[in-house]
């Protein structure tokens, strides 16, 4: 199937920012190659493949080290580790695990969706944290709340030297 939004190193868009995409045959975003892509605030829902698919090959695992050539450096998805929501607010932890040479600020975007995961389809809140040796772990206690039925990913996009969106975490 196609996606929704394909880039390419080629593409002038160096972001896809507050969008509703949902329903394509394939990704919501697609990302063949380039770097330094940000993809925060969107609605991915319903799609047939990742919300975010970096390298249109399906989910990339999580790799120590991380500093891979492809999309967006395939940067590493969040890992979440516990989310529990009154309905009202939502407490979410975790880490990232960022390329050592990454230095400055990573934003970790969390979602809700009615799916097991690689979509996000409502907007949480997020969270900025700053890697040391690579690695940030997380506690965030303010997002808004989760429907029962619905599961919590995020996404970290990182703002310094290999900038860029990773795909969608985990689901809890």
């Amino acid at each position: 199937g196609n996606s929704g939004v394909r880039l390419y190193l080629s593409s002038w868009q160096p972001y896809a920012h507050n969008n509703i995409i949902e329903g394509n045959g394939g990704a919501g975003i697609g990302m063949l190659s380039g770097v330094g892509r940000s993809f925060l605030g969107n609605s991915l829902y319903g799609n047939g493949a990742p919300g975010i698919d970096l390298g249109l090959d399906g989910p990339t695992a999580n790799d120590a080290g991380d500093l891979d050539s492809g999309p967006n450096f395939l940067n590493n998805t969040p890992v979440l580790l516990t989310a529990v929501s009154n309905g009202t607010v939502t407490v979410v932890s975790g880490q990232v695990q960022v390329s050592a040479l990454a230095l400055g600020v990573a934003r970790v975007e969390f979602y809700a969706s009615g799916g097991t995961g690689g979509q996000g389809q409502r907007y949480l809140g997020s969270t900025l944290v700053t890697p040391v040796a690579g690695t940030a772990s997380f506690n965030v206690n303010n997002l808004a709340g989760v429907l029962d039925g619905e599961w919590v990913t995020a996404t970290v996009t990182l703002l310094g030297d290999f900038p860029g969106t990773s795909e969608f975490s985990n689901a809890l």
